[in-house]
């Protein structure tokens, strides 16, 4: 039995647009701004695609993957080895 987790920066799709749309209403600052902010904060800068979570998750069910298991995997562009350089 192996047991991994699978931890999914913020997915480019529909919810992220809302999200940055209701923002940009609050704030005034238009949707582009926002989203070049927010990709900013990603090493690879830029949004994460389903399509990048579900590779790794057949990956970690495949056999290739038969020696990895208690980790914690993150596929976030980047974000988790960047957010330490963040001010708060």
């Amino acid at each position: 039995i192996r047991v991994n987790a699978l931890c999914p920066g913020a997915v480019d799709g529909d919810r992220v647009r809302r999200v940055v749309a209701a923002e940009s209403e609050i704030t005034g600052i238009p949707v582009e701004d926002l989203l070049s902010t927010i990709e900013d904060h990603f090493s690879m800068r830029t949004f994460v695609e389903g399509r990048d979570i579900a590779a790794m998750a057949v990956f970690l069910a495949s056999p290739a993957a038969r020696y990895v298991s208690g980790q914690t995997i993150s596929v976030d562009g980047g974000l988790e080895s960047l957010r330490s350089t963040w001010r708060t």
